[in-house]
Order: C-alpha cells, then structure tokens, then sequence
C-alpha cells in the first residue's frame, strides 16, 4: 500500500494485538464434497509513539468449496 505524500504517519512497525470471531459452516452437497460459508470479524489497533491511532479493525465474508478425501 501506497500512503500519501501528506500522511501524517510515514512509518508504523512492530506487532499489534487483536482479536477475532470467526462463525461458520459446511454443508454437505456430495459425500466428499461440502459448500464452506464464513463470517469473520477482526478487532486490532495500534498506537505509535506519537500517539496516533491505527485501526484494523474489518470484516470477512467468505464462501468455497471444501474437498475431503482419506489417504
């Protein structure tokens, strides 16, 4: 990501703490075959030495197919 030129912060690093919840399921179309559908919420800030606050804060939707077999 490119931040402008007039970004009040030129550089944030390190780790940053959060959290999420994660609530989902899998529906069975085929007996190897299964529809996967998500919801995913993400909570994480991060204050830098000056005091400005980032926020990462977001949200997830996902939708795929999941494939098992036994080896």
């Amino acid at each position: 990501e490119t931040l402008p030129e007039t970004f009040a912060v030129p550089e944030v690093t390190g780790p940053v703490i959060g959290f999420n919840f994660l609530l989902g399921t899998h529906v069975k179309i085929l007996p190897q075959l299964s529809l996967r559908a998500y919801f995913r919420y993400h909570v994480a800030k991060k204050t830098d030495a000056d005091g400005f606050e980032i926020n990462l804060t977001g949200s997830e939707l996902g939708l795929g197919l999941s494939y098992f077999f036994n080896l």
